[in-house]
This record gives C-alpha cells, structure tokens and sequence, in this order.
C-alpha cells in the first residue's frame, strides 16, 4: 500500500481512545460544487448536484474516469476558493477530537496533497495526522475503530473488515442502507460526533435521515 502519515495540528494522542478515520472529498470539502463550476460552462444541459446519483455518476453524462479524476484534482489547484460541505466545521471536527484521536485519511491525488493541508489549515480543521493511501477501499486495511466516509464502494470495504461506517449523507450514497450498529447514516458532522460518541461506549447509534 502506497501510504504514509504526517502530523497534523498538535493535539493529545488519545492513547487507549477511539480511533477515528476523517475522509475529505464529500465528507469536509464540497469539491463536487467546485467540480460543477469547473464543467457546466461546457455542458449543453447544466447538472446540479442532485444528479450525481451513484458511485460512478459521471459515466451517464459522457466523461471518462481518468478525467473526471483529472478534474477533481484540477479543482484542488484553486485550494482557497474551494467550500466547506456545511459552516464551522473548526467547531465540528474540534468535537469529533474530544471523542477519540481524528486522522484525515484520503486516498487524494498526491499531487494535491499540500493543497488539501492548507485548505484544513484554512478552516482550522482539528486532526491529529494526514494519513494519505493510494486507493479508498485501502482504507480498510488501516487500524482504526470508525470511518466518516460518503463513498458507497468504501463504505462496503469497511463493512467486510469488521468496521464501522458513519456515512456521510451525498446524493452519490443514497442507495446505501443504515444498518446500525455498524453503519450510520448522518447529514451532518455534528450527528457524526454524536454517532462516533455511540460507538466509542459500544453502544451503537441509530442515525437520522
């Protein structure tokens, strides 16, 4: 696996606590927005987010996986101009570190990484390490005891490997059942909070729609 971590802002290792994995496309950054901006202006029928149902939503509209990804990646070059997914997320994720240790874990472009740090720096986004890996379903394989993720495919990875699945609310995962204990749904990342809370006493969660 083509992975590594560094550190992030400076904060109590938790030792002993819940271990918690923080995507960044779709769960912190609203890079899809960005990604609509960038393409519509081409498009002889505007989409909005609500279309982009399924995983591989793209696909219905004519664009190519290399560079629907090139494109995502050539959103992150305007860093600073990219938005939040919901307001305060300093707050939100300031909470998420009062539950357990909290890891943004993403499979980014490593092309993009230093943009992706300083736009957590940017939002004063509290985590402890930037673990980057070189493809989602990897995340899985890391030692961690809940994910905030909103892609379906990783959800179902770390499903298989005994995890537990906060799912980050996206037109793209809609289709993605609740199954609590182990896999919550939530539209925001105060819900997620209180999810990770729920599952850090093993007590499970029962999300909200």
């Amino acid at each position: 696996m083509d992975g590594g971590s560094d550190s992030g802002d400076d904060y109590d290792d938790h030792s002993g606590s819940c271990r918690i994995a923080l995507d960044v496309d779709g769960v912190l950054a609203d890079v899809m927005q960005a990604w609509l901006r960038m393409t519509n202006p081409g498009r002889l029928g505007p989409l909005s987010k609500s279309d982009m149902t399924g995983w591989d939503f793209w696909s219905r509209y004519g664009v190519k996986k290399r560079d629907f990804y090139a494109q995502l990646d050539a959103c992150w070059n305007e860093w600073d101009s990219l938005p939040p997914t919901e307001p305060d997320l300093a707050r939100a994720t300031e909470g998420l570190s009062r539950i357990g240790a909290v890891d943004i874990v993403t499979a980014r472009s490593p092309a993009t990484n230093r943009h992706v740090r300083m736009w957590l720096k940017l939002h004063n986004i509290s985590y402890r390490r930037y673990v980057h890996v070189a493809a989602g379903h990897m995340k899985a394989d890391l030692d961690y005891d809940v994910f905030i993720d909103d892609s379906p495919v990783n959800a179902e990875a770390f499903l298989r490997n005994g995890k537990r699945v906060i799912l980050y609310t996206q037109p793209w995962n809609a289709t993605v059942a609740d199954s609590p204990p182990r896999l919550v749904r939530v539209s925001s990342l105060g819900q997620a909070a209180e999810a990770a809370a729920l599952m850090a006493l093993g007590s499970g969660y029962h999300g909200s729609q």
